[in-house]
């Protein structure tokens, strides 16, 4: 067994695209509609959970997934730093 740590810097271009992409997946992976209504509405659901979403697949075939997390890097424009 080896440990691989794989990193991806991912610039958000279109938020509500990827909101609609996180809602999609989330419908998919059988979440129902309240739930996945969440990830299209940023007071209640971050751009880092969206992203997860989108990207983590859950499972790989003959690995485990140890834990996904993100940092949310804002490139100074943005009016909603907390």
């Amino acid at each position: 067994m080896s440990i691989h740590i794989l990193t991806m810097d991912i610039v958000v271009d279109d938020e509500a695209q990827l909101r609609e992409a996180a809602y999609q997946q989330a419908l998919k992976d059988g979440c129902d509609e309240t739930y996945a209504a969440q990830y299209k509405d940023p007071d209640v659901m971050g751009i880092d959970n969206c992203l997860i979403m989108v990207i983590d697949p859950g499972s790989v075939p003959g690995c485990s997934i140890g834990g996904t997390e993100v940092e949310v890097h804002f490139n100074g424009d943005e009016d909603d730093e907390d």
